[in-house]
């Protein structure tokens, strides 16, 4: 129950007494939220990385199925990788 105890105060600390905190963090100028696409190749790359994951996904499915838990964790660390290599 401490992890509860320490979800409770962070949730109400950024939520009731410090919500400019929240918003420094989570919602800086210059990101995401303020992106607008710019034509054809923006959909077809969100469109590209979507269908990548859902193929990762379904393979490591499979994965699974054919082999151990602990494949399915070196997997899910390689694919870690790949994310935070390729973007």
């Amino acid at each position: 129950w401490p992890q509860s105890c320490a979800g409770l105060l962070c949730a109400l600390l950024a939520d009731v007494w410090l919500p400019q905190v929240k918003v420094l963090f989570l919602m800086r100028p210059s990101t995401l939220l303020e992106h607008k696409l710019s034509g054809q190749g923006d959909l077809y790359w969100i469109v590209l990385c979507n269908l990548l994951a859902v193929c990762t996904n379904i393979s490591v499915y499979g994965l699974i199925g054919k082999t151990s838990p602990i494949t399915y964790q070196v997997v899910g660390q390689l694919k870690t990788v790949m994310v935070v290599a390729f973007g």
